[in-house]
């Protein structure tokens, strides 16, 4: 995972994408899953890079 792509973000973003790395990829994404029930804009981003699924993560709904 690149950080520079959440690294201009808030400490919530940095945080997460540091957790989402150190679970690895695939719990990553039955994360973003489950969490894509609960956000539709999170499962319009599915398709983006990971870096903006990470900082989708953290946005209010």
């Amino acid at each position: 995972m690149d950080f520079r792509l959440i690294e201009n973000h808030s400490p919530a973003s940095l945080s997460a994408g540091l957790f989402f790395s150190e679970l690895g990829l695939n719990t990553v994404q039955l994360s973003i899953s489950f969490f894509s029930l609960r956000s539709l804009r999170l499962g319009g981003s599915l398709k983006n890079d990971f870096g903006n699924r990470v900082l989708a993560l953290t946005e209010p709904y």
